[in-house]
């Protein structure tokens, strides 16, 4: 136990001077409060579906969006957030191609952006989460500081990443900011 109250200790808060993103796929009631919140706050970027689904070079577009708003006071904000009403739409139009090529582009942006020293990653919806750590390889982390009940932020055991990673109702509306405050 004292190790991993040390652990703790040691890793509380990730250092927010290096490049992040923030990441969001949840379509729930308060995933869609705290991107429509964030909004106000950063640079975001809606992804078109369409383009994800059909346009392997999005991917490219979307990278190089992200570095091009990189030097805001917040992350920049991906996001495939949307009402249920458009979900609805969304997936009437593509069945389960839709979720599916988010998240696959969600894993190729985790992917090359960690290769362009984006250390930072903030999630929302929990296959989302997934993929990050996935594109990642983490797969043990060290436990920091709690950013709301039930979500901490956490580190990659080689110090290289840190990540928040959020399922759809956690947090409040100005999670993201918060998270990026402490």
């Amino acid at each position: 136990m004292t190790s991993t109250s040390k652990s703790v200790e040691r890793f509380s808060r990730p250092k927010l001077d290096r490049k992040g993103v923030v990441l969001s796929g949840s379509c729930s009631t308060m995933t869609n409060q705290q991107v429509d919140t964030y909004k106000e706050l950063a640079a975001s970027l809606k992804l078109d579906i369409e383009r994800v689904i059909n346009e392997p070079s999005y991917l490219t577009e979307v990278i190089d969006w992200i570095k091009e708003h990189s030097s805001r006071p917040y992350f920049p904000l991906v996001y495939a957030t949307v009402p249920a009403t458009e979900l609805k739409q969304i997936q009437a139009d593509f069945g389960s191609a839709a979720s599916a090529a988010v998240e696959g582009l969600f894993h190729q942006l985790v992917s090359q952006l960690s290769q362009q020293e984006y250390q930072v990653f903030i999630s929302a919806g929990g296959e989302t989460s997934s993929t990050v750590t996935q594109a990642l390889s983490v797969d043990r982390f060290e436990i920091g500081a709690e950013i709301a009940p039930g979500v901490p932020w956490v580190q990659s055991l080689d110090g290289q990443f840190s990540l928040a990673l959020k399922s759809g109702n956690f947090g409040d509306k100005h999670f993201f900011q918060q998270a990026q405050d402490q």
